[in-house]
């Protein structure tokens, strides 16, 4: 009877598959798997393709052809979109997929004995861990409620007998929180030269710039479904905490500001990823994943007739002829902006057809050191960037003004991005 117990008992493992929270987060190396799984989110195309670049559009820099179609991005840009809107779908699945495996992070560290280890170092590295979860939770609340106001607020990770089905939270209830979670957790965050992966992670640079970012949104005007604009009678609060938290970036790790503005985006095509510089984070993604240099950038023409291997890559938008004369003629940003050529299928470059058909000239797959291959599109690899040290400048010096009118700091923080 022994023997067959312990038979059974040795047939019949656990299975990885069966691993609780408890276990995950036991320890850092798995607990860094399982926030890594909240990245996956950025991976699919309703953010790639749709949520940072391409739902951007229809603005006074951005235009595209074809007003005429139905298609599901044209009703994004023309504020028209049905509710069967496809784009708009993939973004809130992806949204709800990142909140979810937060959640579930966010208990299973909060939850874990590592985080309550003797060792300072586990501590410190799940501490960080945690604040990656919540950073990225707020990430897509911030944008589910620019794009669609009140929606549901699921603040717990899925288990059996919670309910799935939640009504509508009032955006600023959201935002609160959300700002609320990452002025708790950013003083416990290691700074991007500290963490593996650099930029190319949630860092404390970043949590700083998006408790700032989160507090002009929340304290910002915004639409109510009435299509009445309203701000919230305590803004002033929230322009105070985008104030206070650039400044504490400003204060504990400054940088200047690259004078080869070309460059800040030449790295993302060259996969170089510097730390303490322009850049605070960027979104990683592997060879065989990403759309910049596909659906934004320089186009290239490629294809069976094409004598290159980097393959073909357009735009979804182009920059109309007034962004390119708002530009001072010796301001250098403009021809790094603004694309006036092509790379057509000789690999020969081509000034731009016409006033229309100007690119966004910041990236494009001709500028990829290794050709990605004769019949390749999408995934390019090309990391996009989340936010600059130029955006927690400028928020600086727009709380600043809202606060206090233009004082010397605030005309400082604008002059440090205008003079380059």
């Amino acid at each position: 009877m022994i023997l067959a117990s312990s038979c059974q008992d040795f047939l019949e493992p656990d299975s990885i598959s069966t691993f609780d929270t408890n276990y995950v987060y036991s320890n850092v190396d798995d607990a860094r798997r399982g926030v890594n799984a909240i990245y996956t989110a950025f991976m699919v195309d309703g953010f790639r393709s749709r949520l940072s670049n391409n739902m951007t559009g229809n603005t006074d820099i951005e235009h595209s052809s074809g007003w005429t179609s139905s298609g599901d991005r044209y009703q994004i840009w023309n504020l028209n979109a049905l509710a069967s809107n496809g784009d708009l779908r993939q973004f809130w699945n992806a949204a709800y997929q990142g909140i979810r495996d937060a959640n579930i992070a966010i208990e299973g560290i909060e939850a874990s004995e590592g985080i309550k280890s003797s060792d300072v170092a586990t501590v410190r590295t799940m501490y960080h861990l945690l604040g990656e979860a919540y950073t990225l939770r707020a990430y897509w609340y911030s944008m589910l409620v620019y794009y669609f106001g009140d929606v549901p607020n699921v603040r717990e990770a899925p288990k059996a007998g919670i309910d799935f089905f939640l009504p509508k939270e009032d955006r600023n209830v959201i935002l609160s929180q959300c700002i609320e979670d990452l002025i708790d957790i950013e003083g416990q965050m290691k700074w991007a030269d500290e963490v593996n992966y650099g930029i190319e992670q949630v860092n404390r640079e970043y949590t700083l710039g998006m408790i700032a970012r989160l507090s002009l949104q929340r304290g910002g005007y915004f639409l109510k479904p009435d299509l009445t604009m309203e701000r919230p009678s305590d803004y002033l609060e929230y322009y105070q905490l985008a104030r206070d938290y650039t400044q504490k970036l400003m204060d504990l790790k400054d940088r200047p500001l690259p004078t080869d503005f070309r460059q800040i985006f030449m790295n993302q095509c060259k996969f170089i990823s510097p730390v303490n510089d322009e850049i605070l984070f960027e979104v990683p993604f592997a060879i065989g994943n990403g759309d910049v240099g596909w659906n934004i950038g320089i186009t290239v023409q490629g294809g069976a007739t094409a004598s290159h291997s980097y393959g073909s890559g357009g735009n979804y938008m182009a920059i109309p002829p007034s962004f390119y004369f708002s530009y001072d003629t010796t301001d250098l940003r403009r021809d790094v902006s603004c694309g006036l050529y092509r790379i057509n299928t000789s690999f020969e470059k081509e000034f731009v057809s016409g006033p229309t058909n100007i690119s966004q000239g910041k990236w494009s797959r001709h500028f990829l050191d290794t050709p990605p291959g004769p019949s390749t599109a999408k995934g390019t690899g090309i990391n996009w960037p989340m936010m600059r040290y130029a955006d927690v400048l400028l928020m600086f010096a727009e709380a600043e003004n809202e606060l206090n009118g233009p004082t010397g700091a605030a005309q400082e923080a604008l002059a440090r991005v205008r003079r380059r």
